[in-house]
């Protein structure tokens, strides 16, 4: 009894063995067939799954699959912005077409947040400009409360006053646009102006001289010499009448310095 007892249990450990070696045979098959599917020699040694403790194979190229399969490496948009997708492919803070505006492309190159800012220079009046170059806005001296002269336009845009003038004919000072005022003649004479003698005066409204106080001298009288101190005078009468400017200036040449000469006489 004790006998078959003993064999009994042996066969039992004997099934038992042959199990557990089958088991073992059957993970190692398992495991070579994964190892070769996974792109392994074959070599436990040297393949993916390591049974032997030899160390695992480094990946190549994985990464730059990843980069290739997102479109372009640092953009996952792909748009040719390898920043943050905002529309700037360079980098140079002009998000349009190099436009020359680095803010956002609203053609305001300055930055000042106005695109219609006026430009002192072109000519144009804008914006708080009151003129722009020979541009006077319609304005002048006259119209700004003087009585004369040129107004102008500064480099700043803004209206120039400083040649304009509230000149008073009679206050005996030249300004303006007057020839003369008062006894202020501007240092002209009757013989400055082409006269031969006398006083001159001026106009009312100083705008030129009055030569009603100057005369034309011996252009006026018989003189007893040929022509007369007055060259235009002498010069008219002489080339209606060469007489008088070959043997002598008389009373004919007198009559006709005033008549036909307009001497002042």
């Amino acid at each position: 009894m004790v006998i078959m007892l003993a064999q009994s249990a042996g066969s039992v450990i004997a099934m038992h063995l042959r199990f557990d070696l089958s088991s073992a045979s059957v993970f190692v098959f398992a495991a070579l067939v994964c190892a070769c599917a996974e792109g392994g020699s074959g070599d436990f040694g040297t393949g993916p799954f390591n049974t032997y403790g030899g160390s695992a194979p480094t990946t190549v190229g994985m990464e730059d699959d990843e980069a290739d399969e997102s479109g372009e490496s640092g953009n996952n948009s792909g748009d040719g912005d390898p920043s943050t997708g905002d529309g700037d492919p360079s980098g140079d803070g002009d998000p349009s077409t190099g436009d020359g505006d680095p803010s956002t492309g609203d053609g305001d190159p300055t930055g000042d947040g106005d695109p219609n800012m006026p430009v002192c220079g072109d000519g144009q009046i804008g914006g708080t400009e009151q003129c722009d170059g020979a541009n006077l806005g319609g304005q002048s001296c006259a119209e700004l409360g003087y009585s004369g002269g040129t107004l102008s336009c500064n480099p700043s845009c803004v209206l120039d006053t400083s040649g304009c003038t509230n000149q008073a004919c009679g206050n005996g000072v030249v300004e303006g646009n007057e020839v003369c005022d008062g006894a202020s003649l501007n240092g002209q004479t009757c013989l400055s102006v082409g006269y031969a003698g006398g006083a001159l005066g001026r106009l009312p409204d100083c705008s030129n001289y009055d030569p009603a106080g100057c005369n034309d001298g011996n252009c006026c009288y018989v003189n007893g010499g040929v022509g007369c101190q007055v060259p235009f005078v002498e010069d008219c009468v002489c080339n209606l009448d060469p007489y008088c400017c070959v043997f002598g200036w008389d009373q004919t040449c007198v009559n006709e310095a005033i008549i036909d000469c307009a001497a002042a006489c």
